[in-house]
């Protein structure tokens, strides 16, 4: 009897869930402010059979050159990540994309900056700041430095992630990685913080590799 009850139960799990409503799908295509880099990003849902898992598809072109692409999906249906990063996707200069959860309720943003004191090119630069919120930093030219402004989501409880891991590729190859990490806040009137990636010539020939960087964004799977 009682293992009778356990597969109904189940089996009523798995009806419901698989009835669950799907969430729309959503996109978003916007060029950078000057035009040279464009950004697509789909969400989308499929069933699962205790429910279903977000996907997430982000493609950066710079004119046709596709010079970002992956594919990232929910691996637990009950911890959802993968829709709420992209919440929001938003060019913060030129060459800095944003994407993450919406953070317009936050009392301040965080000063980040970065500086390439080398003589490489740096292609692609991957920030992970905080919780769900990426952002990815395009052709950072020799001995140049660029400061944008980010918002930590601050959480009176203590549990803010006042911290940054980052990951870089130059143009002839050469990787890189580092993190930077900060005491939480625990009131907003600690106010904002000031966040410098300083890319140095020691730090370049440390990590050589192939392959390009991508944000944390958990697993990558192919279409």
């Amino acid at each position: 009897m009682l293992k009778a009850l356990t597969l109904t139960i189940a089996s009523l799990a798995i009806f419901f869930g698989s009835c669950a409503l799907l969430h729309s799908d959503v996109n978003f295509d916007k060029k950078s402010p000057n035009g040279t880099y464009r950004a697509k990003v789909h969400v989308w849902q499929e069933r699962h059979e205790t429910g279903y898992l977000d996907h997430i598809k982000v493609e950066v072109f710079k004119g046709q050159e596709n010079i970002l692409a992956y594919h990232n999906r929910d691996e637990d249906q009950y911890e959802r990540s993968t829709r709420t990063r992209a919440q929001v996707v938003e060019w913060l200069s030129d060459n800095v994309l944003l994407m993450g959860r919406d953070r317009s309720d936050q009392p301040f943003s965080d000063e980040l900056s970065v500086t390439n004191n080398t003589d490489e090119h740096v292609e692609l630069l991957g920030i992970g700041f905080g919780k769900y919120q990426s952002l990815n930093v395009f052709d950072l030219t020799p001995n140049s430095k660029l400061t944008v402004y980010v918002s930590p989501e601050f959480k009176p409880d203590g549990t803010s992630s006042d911290s940054l891991g980052y990951s870089g590729q130059t143009q002839s190859g050469i990787s890189f990685q580092g993190s930077i990490k900060r005491t939480q806040r625990k009131s907003p009137s600690e106010g904002p913080f000031k966040f410098e990636i300083i890319i140095n010539p020691s730090d370049v020939p440390r990590f050589r590799s192939k392959i390009a960087p991508s944000p944390s964004l958990g697993k990558s799977y192919q279409n």
